[in-house]
This record gives C-alpha cells, sequence and structure tokens, in this order.
C-alpha cells in the first residue's frame, strides 16, 4: 500500500503504513518517517508524505533460499510482499548431490584429455579420455589406430600420421561390415570343434565353409597322434623331419645328409642324371655352387627314342663305349672301323636278335679295341 496523495493525512495514517500501531509514539522527525518521506534533513511536514509507500518496489532483489532440493530467489512484490523464481532444481546449494557417474565437464592436463563426472557425494572423479589429444593441441604417435570406416565395400581402418593428420589401410575388400560379401575361398578365421582344428573361409555368398587344418591339434588343446609330421628344420647342413610323439612334444628323424633344402651345394663335378633335349642325350653334372652343367653326349639317341631299334634283321650297328671314358657313339653299320686297335671286348647286349652266326663271331672278332654293349636293326 501507500499513504495517500492528497486530503488530510496523520501520524497514524504513517505509523500505519509503517507497519506500526497507529497508536503508537511518532514525530515527523522519527529516521523512519524521514526515510518514509524522502527528507533525510531539514524541514518536513505531513504533505511530504503524500504518496509514499513503505513496501519495496516490485521486482526488488530480496533474499535466496532452499524448498527442499530446490534452490529459489526472493523478490519484493511491490505490496510488502514477496514472489520466489526457481534457481536451480536438483541444487547442490540445497544439499543435493549429481548422482555416480554423470557427466559434468571436460578439460585437458598436458596431452590428456579427461572427463570429470560426480561422484554421487557432491564430488568429482575424472576419467582419461585420450591420450595426445588433439582437444589439448597435441598430436598422436604415427601409427596409432583411430577408427574404422566404409569405402565402398571396402573395410578400412583409420590411423595417425603423427602430424595429427590421418592415413588408411585396406583391412579386407568385399566386407560384410560394409553389407558386402567376400569373395570366395577369401580367409576369415579359426577355430576348434573338439580336438579339431579348422580354417574359416568365405563361399562368396555372405556365408562360411571350414577346411580341417590338423586333427588332435595343440591349438585346440589336444596333442596330436604319434608320428604326425610336424616341420622339418636344419642343423647345419643336415635336414632333420620332426614328427610328434603323441605328449604334445616331438622327436626328430634325419631327413638328408648334405642337403640342399640347407644350404648345401653337392661338389664339382658330380653326376646328377641325364636328359633328353629333342634327340640329343645329355648327362648333366653339379657345378659345386648348387647349379649344373651339361656334357653333350650322342645325338639322335634311341635313349630319347630316335635312331635305330632292335628288330629281326640281319644288318647290325654297334654301340661302343669306350675303356678310356671317351663319349660312346654308334659305330658303322656292320663292322668296325679299321684304324682303331688295341682295346678288348668286354660285353655284348642280350637284345641282339638272330642272325648268321658268322656276323657276330666277325664283329667280336674284329673289335677288339671297344667294350661292346649292344646292337641293333639298322
Amino acid at each position: 500500500m501507500s499513504l495517500q496523495s492528497s486530503g488530510a493525512i496523520s501520524l497514524a495514517n504513517v505509523n500505519t503504513e509503517l507497519g506500526r500501531s497507529s497508536t503508537q509514539t511518532i514525530s515527523l522527525g522519527d529516521t523512519v518517517v524521514r526515510t518514509l518521506a524522502g527528507v533525510a534533513s531539514g524541514s518536513i511536514s505531513l504533505s511530504s508524505l503524500y504518496g509514499k509507500s513503505a513496501c519495496t518496489p516490485y521486482g526488488t532483489y530480496h533474499s535466496q533460499g532452499c524448498s527442499g532440493y530446490t534452490l529459489y530467489n526472493r523478490y519484493h512484490n511491490g505490496s510488502c510482499g514477496f514472489y520466489d523464481v526457481t534457481v536451480e532444481n536438483n541444487s547442490a546449494t540445497c544439499g543435493y548431490c549429481t548422482p555416480s557417474g554423470t557427466y559434468h565437464s571436460a578439460f585437458c592436463s598436458g596431452c590428456t584429455y579427461y572427463y570429470k563426472y560426480h561422484n554421487g557425494s557432491c564430488g568429482f572423479y575424472d576419467v582419461v579420455q585420450e591420450y595426445d589429444a588433439a582437444a589439448c593441441g597435441c598430436c598422436k604417435p604415427s601409427g596409432t589406430y583411430h577408427s574404422a570406416f566404409c569405402n565402398g565395400c571396402t573395410y578400412t581402418y583409420k590411423y595417425h600420421n603423427g602430424s595429427c593428420g590421418f592415413y588408411d589401410v585396406a583391412q579386407e575388400y568385399n566386407s560384410t561390415n560394409c553389407g558386402c560379401c567376400p569373395s570366395a575361398w577369401t580367409f576369415y578365421n579359426t577355430f576348434c570343434n573338439g580336438c579339431t582344428y579348422y580354417y574359416r573361409y568365405h563361399n562368396g555368398s555372405c556365408g562360411y565353409y571350414e577346411q580341417v587344418q590338423e586333427y588332435n591339434s595343440t591349438s585346440c588343446g589336444c596333442c596330436p597322434s604319434y608320428g604326425g609330421y610336424a616341420g622339418q628344420y636344419c642343423s647345419g647342413y643336415t635336414l632333420y623331419y620332426q614328427y610328434h610323439n603323441g605328449g604334445c612334444g616331438y622327436y626328430d628323424q634325419v631327413a638328408e645328409y648334405n642337403s640342399p633344402t640347407c644350404g648345401y651345394c653337392t661338389p664339382y663335378g658330380t653326376a646328377a642324371g641325364t636328359y633328353c633335349s629333342g634327340c640329343n642325350y645329355y648327362q648333366q653334372y653339379h657345378n659345386g655352387s648348387c647349379g649344373y652343367y651339361d656334357q653333350f653326349i650322342e645325338s639322335n639317341s634311341p635313349s630319347c627314342g630316335c635312331g635305330c631299334t632292335p628288330s629281326s634283321g640281319y644288318c647290325y650297328q654297334a654301340y661302343y663305349e669306350f675303356n678310356t671314358g671317351a663319349p660312346p657313339y654308334w659305330a658303322e653299320p656292320v663292322g668296325c672301323p679299321s684304324d682303331y686297335t688295341g682295346f678288348n671286348v668286354t660285353g655284348v647286349s642280350s637284345c641282339m636278335p638272330g642272325g648268321p652266326s658268322g656276323l657276330l663271331a666277325g664283329l667280336l672278332t674284329a673289335c677288339t679295341k671297344y667294350d661292346i654293349y649292344w646292337y641293333k636293326n639298322c
């Protein structure tokens, strides 16, 4: 309320405006009266109090308080009363503690990025979110995993590059992670079924098929059967095969001494075998450096399926192998050259077909310089 703006006014009216008993002793010089009139000193009269009010103007802040966990501000309503405005529900000022785990804020400590959470007792705890965080002005080391994404059907990992940027590495083509089906025979994973170890492959239709890799597998916590092949290794030039011993261990067996697999090279000049190139017949020798060199033996060779072969005819040609180690060759049909002497005949092949006995006897007598191994029809 306020005092009247005109007409008669009394000190009793002033007492009432001040909230006192109308009969309480009062004078115009009282401090409360001067304050109400707005006249701090000097001359004052009842007319100085026209329209004055003892109530604080509307909206003037009065105080702050709690109602349960609700924090409010109290304001004057201009009629010597008040109204309240809620400042915060579940206010810590009113004794409320936010439940544990509720996010509060984020901050950096050096290059480490943290989240701050309420602890349920009106305090906080911190949780590391990221080391070397870009949010803290730092760059992660090169090769640090960042995220995964799809580029079409290609599933890709994104890595930090050490300069606050990234690079990408394809992990899987035609990936199911990207809604696609990997190609058939693409490896997927491994698994055990009892003691049997399997490889699992994609089947090209977003499904899988399995292939046994090992029975009684140590990968499945089992021991392979005795005698099963386990692998191989070298000790010096000796090649060993390793076998399972039935007790999740192994035993070894020599597979080859002086093994090329272990870096051994056969000495130079050691015969390695023979072979044909068309109708040409060759002897192959080791070269001492784990390779070979070849020596020509014979052209149009029967060993290569060429030349004459034995039959029932009566015209013959001798095949000679010299005692001196010179390359063998096929001689002239029937008989021997007359300018070779000094060698002994030591053998005749059983493939000699029937014919005049004088012919065979003549050859054996005349060819005293050769070892004769077999005859053939010309």
